[in-house]
């Protein structure tokens, strides 16, 4: 998840409560009893060594973090509630228990109907207490990280996170996550996501800390402010207040980009080319030395039958742009031959239950995608895979797609050339197997 490309206005809601990892966190003033109790584990990250004991505290954010497009208008401003926090130092894994006492406040707004809404997206993180103050301390949007965020069950670049939502409504964000009135656990994992039962363990994995974690406690990331500020947004390197309004376009554009996808079938290639700009029947394409053809109805420049090596086996082939008076060249890096080597073709697999893809390891790849399309309605699946594994675990849901002929798609990218002058260009080399589901 990209934080910044779903950033609603919104101040964090700070802390509510802390954890003892064996048992209660109830202090000399009595609190009740708790609302809600969760249960964990603690893990370490592979090489992760830690000195000094771990404080895990529960972090509210405003409603825009589980729906960033299904519920608008103004949040009201908030206060940051901390309570007693104790620590852990011992061995891992650890389980933990961590008391609920109170509801998250001033995550109130009215909705269009005059009534009154609620919605607040809670996560538990895991921390180091470098100033020895007793809490969790958040930085603001001029300052710098003080205590050491070790790790979150809500991380932007993990594959699963998991997140407590408190609401007074009831609502269905997609097929198996549904929110009822009060508190609810959810898991987010592509298509597996779903809400679960309240007593499930929630994994929190520790690590030594990067400024992605860090980001969960910058004031300025979430308060819907303009930080009016210079430099680096909390002090974390390469942050930027996403409240700052953004430079204004240029009159014409600047750069180029080029999106080049070839289709490789047996010993033949097909190749497209899609431009960000010039598009149309008076720009001129060519690959190798070969014309590609303008196709009005994709908008995409086509070369059918190609045979050239470098788009075959991979390796360098040259891409020329004449349009508007102006030339770009540049030469491709096309990934080397891949296969697939499973599902094999006509391969049946069946709705709910995983089966494998697997694939042989290419030259000059960056990443791989992987598409299961139906032959007919346009239904489909998708899953990128940003290491360099050489086979993914892949389940159909028949909330997704639907029993009957399909495809399956794997495309080997290679990432751009950001640093190219006046031309941007990622390629992407596909192959396709035709599988059938089964219900």
């Amino acid at each position: 998840m990209n934080p910044k490309a779903h950033h609603t206005p919104g101040p964090l809601l700070a802390l509510l409560l802390a954890l003892c990892a064996c048992g209660s966190t109830v202090g000399t003033d009595y609190p009740g009893e708790p609302l809600l109790t969760l249960e964990g584990q603690m893990t370490l990250a592979p090489g992760t060594t830690l000195d000094g004991p771990v404080r895990i505290a529960l972090v509210w954010y405003p409603r825009w973090f589980v729906v960033p497009l299904t519920m608008g208008g103004p949040v009201a401003e908030s206060e940051a509630v901390v309570a007693e926090d104790q620590p852990y130092e011992g061995t891992f894994p650890a389980n933990f228990r961590f008391n609920i006492y109170r509801p998250p406040s001033s995550t109130r707004w009215n909705a269009e109907d005059g009534t009154e809404q609620q919605l607040a997206t809670g996560a538990l993180l895991a921390y180091q207490d470098l100033n020895g103050n007793g809490k969790l301390d958040t930085i603001p949007s001029t300052g710098h990280p003080v205590d050491r965020v070790l790790g979150s069950t809500m991380v932007f670049d993990a594959q699963t996170m998991h997140t407590l939502v408190y609401t007074n409504m009831e609502k269905s964000f997609m097929p198996g996550v549904e929110l009822k009135k009060g508190f609810n656990l959810l898991k987010w994992e592509a298509y597996a996501s779903a809400s679960l039962p309240l007593s499930t363990p929630i994994p929190l994995e520790i690590s030594g800390g990067r400024p992605l974690l860090d980001l969960l406690v910058c004031q300025g990331f979430w308060d819907g402010v303009d930080a009016q500020g210079e430099g680096e947004l909390c002090g974390i390197s390469g942050l930027e207040d996403p409240d700052t309004e953004p430079p204004p376009a240029p009159a014409e554009p600047v750069d180029f980009e080029a999106d080049v996808v070839v289709k490789r079938t047996g010993d033949r290639a097909r190749v497209t080319v899609r431009l960000n700009h010039g598009s149309g029947p008076g720009t001129k394409v060519t690959l190798g030395g070969l014309d590609l053809t303008y196709n009005p109805e994709t908008w995409r420049y086509e070369l059918l039958e190609a045979t050239a090596a470098p788009l075959l086996e991979g390796g360098s082939i040259r891409l020329d742009v004449v349009w508007g008076g102006n030339k770009y060249r540049r030469p491709l890096i096309i990934p080397g031959r891949v296969d697939i080597t499973a599902p094999t073709p006509g391969t049946h697999v069946k709705l709910g239950s995983p089966f494998e893809v697997r694939w042989t390891r290419p030259a000059g790849e960056d990443s791989y995608a992987l598409f299961v399309r139906t032959v007919e309605g346009g239904e489909a699946m998708g899953w990128t895979i940003p290491s360099h594994p050489l086979s993914q675990n892949v389940t159909l849901y028949d909330q997704w797609i639907s029993a009957g002929p399909a495809r399956l798609e794997l495309s080997v990218l290679a990432d751009p050339l950001d640093y190219a002058p006046d031309m941007r260009i990622q390629v992407e080399v596909m192959l396709e197997v035709p599988i059938t589901i089964d219900p």
